[in-house]
């Protein structure tokens, strides 16, 4: 069974409903909110559960060479997950990003990328991993599209005989606080020893894939939009392989 991983950063991160904090993918809620919450520093902390995250994942599927996509928003998984077309998306979140889209069907947000995703490819299915500090606060809309989703409690083991075809991580700015970026940023540095990176949010386009040992055009990909970034590196990681046995991208 083919998946695709996606991993919001505030899966780790507590946060008290009776806090009452406003969330908005702005930069006001990204950045300015937040420098008036310093009272929340000692109190809104991640769960621990980020501590060894992925050395549980490999132990359950073969994570090698697994193309990595960073964003600051979710809402960069549906590109991910339309590319990709896994068979089945495993989302770890506090919130299950199935509520309704806007007036315009083209509408992709953080809150509802998943369900955008399983609306437009309709014989996919999907699993929302959701940790104990939010169990019971959102409740699963009940329509056709999200019945497609399961609801499932941490811990959660991958299904036997996955594989793995795309990770996402999102910082999700909005709703996690900046005094824990440096974690964040540890979190994504240990993906170093499986796999390599595509920094997404922090990257202009066009920009060019290029093989470590390439030239000449060969293991090269330039790549026009975010929406080409999956396939392109593919593309250059098998020819650079094939014409210089080196599959590694600088």
């Amino acid at each position: 069974m083919t998946i695709a991983l996606s991993i919001d950063w505030d899966f780790f991160v507590y946060e008290n409903p009776l806090w009452d904090l406003q969330h908005n993918e702005t930069g006001m809620h990204i950045k300015t909110l937040w420098s008036l919450r310093g009272h929340l520093r000692d109190l809104m902390k991640t769960d621990g559960n980020e501590q060894g995250f992925w050395d549980r994942l490999q132990e359950q599927a073969k994570l090698k060479d697994v193309p990595i996509y960073v964003s600051e928003s979710h809402s960069f998984a549906f590109q991910v997950c339309l590319l990709q077309k896994p068979e089945l998306v495993i989302s770890f979140d506090t919130h299950h990003d199935l509520w309704p889209r806007g007036i315009r069907s083209s509408d992709v947000f953080c809150h509802n990328w998943l369900r955008a995703f399983l609306q437009a490819s309709k014989h996919h299915r999907a699993i929302w991993v959701y940790p104990k500090h939010s169990a019971g606060l959102f409740k699963m809309p009940r329509d056709k599209i999200a019945s497609r989703c399961k609801p499932r409690p941490d811990p959660y083991r991958l299904p036997a005989g996955t594989e793995i075809e795309a990770i996402h991580i999102c910082r999700s700015g909005a709703w996690t606080p900046p005094w824990l970026d440096e974690q964040f940023g540890k979190f994504v540095a240990e993906t170093e020893h499986f796999s390599r990176f595509l920094f997404v949010d922090e990257v202009g386009f066009p920009v060019l894939l290029k093989a470590t040992a390439g030239g000449g055009g060969k293991g090269m990909r330039l790549v026009d939009f975010p929406e080409g970034l999956a396939e392109a590196f593919a593309a250059a990681l098998a020819e650079a392989d094939a014409a210089f046995g080196d599959g590694s991208l600088d």
